[in-house]
């Protein structure tokens, strides 16, 4: 009899997960199916919760992903993509760490780009600032 190694372990544990995930679709599935409206209101909401949860585990493995970069291979971000940035930042009330934390990059970064937008700097008016200012210009 062949020793259980923790490759196994974790394939089976990994096989019931998936089997108990696939009875729980079918579950939501046939929910969904039936005539009562609260019902399906509630599997609908719960599939909306599943989905955003999915996503948070994503964006945490990019995240971590790019947080084992050398700094200097960290990413560059195009003037439309900064500006949307910031726009996310905006509207769900994140600060200038927690905004540098989501996106890796550092703080200082995100206060010129804030800067940038509120018309007291501009940053890399040599180098990219032309987009920069065309990126502005698109959105009013």
């Amino acid at each position: 009899m062949q020793p259980v190694t923790s490759a196994v372990i974790l394939q089976i544990i990994d096989a019931v997960a998936i089997v108990l995930g696939q009875a729980y679709q079918l579950a939501r599935a046939r929910l969904a199916s039936s005539g009562s409206p609260v019902l399906r209101m509630i599997v609908e909401r719960d599939h909306t919760l599943t989905d955003a949860e999915l996503l948070r585990r994503e964006l945490d493995i990019f995240r971590a992903q790019r947080q084992s970069y050398a700094s200097y291979r960290w990413p560059s971000y195009s003037g439309a993509q900064r500006l949307a940035i910031v726009q996310l930042m905006r509207l769900r009330g994140w600060t200038i760490t927690n905004t540098a934390d989501r996106f890796v990059i550092h703080p200082n970064t995100v206060r010129s780009w804030v800067k940038a937008i509120e018309g007291k700097t501009l940053p890399g008016a040599g180098s990219g600032g032309d987009l920069w200012r065309c990126s502005l210009e698109q959105t009013r």
